[in-house]
């Protein structure tokens, strides 16, 4: 259960770090795909080492904050 604990709180963090990238994105109306083509293309990867963003991980990031 602490493990879990752990992880949870190291995504919001993560999540929180990412979020006013992804209110600037939104504002300028780009979609999810295009959200995570520039993220990758700007160098701000997804916590897992070698991951790279896609359209579903920008839509589930969306979802945790209900924007």
């Amino acid at each position: 259960m602490i493990a879990v604990e752990h992880s949870t709180k190291a995504a919001d963090t993560f999540a929180q770090e990412t979020r006013p990238y992804l209110i600037i994105a939104i504002a300028k109306k780009l979609s999810n795909a295009r959200i995570a083509a520039q993220l990758n293309e700007e160098g701000i990867f997804p916590r897992r080492e070698g991951a790279r963003w896609h359209e579903t991980s920008v839509r589930n990031l969306r979802k945790r904050f209900a924007i």
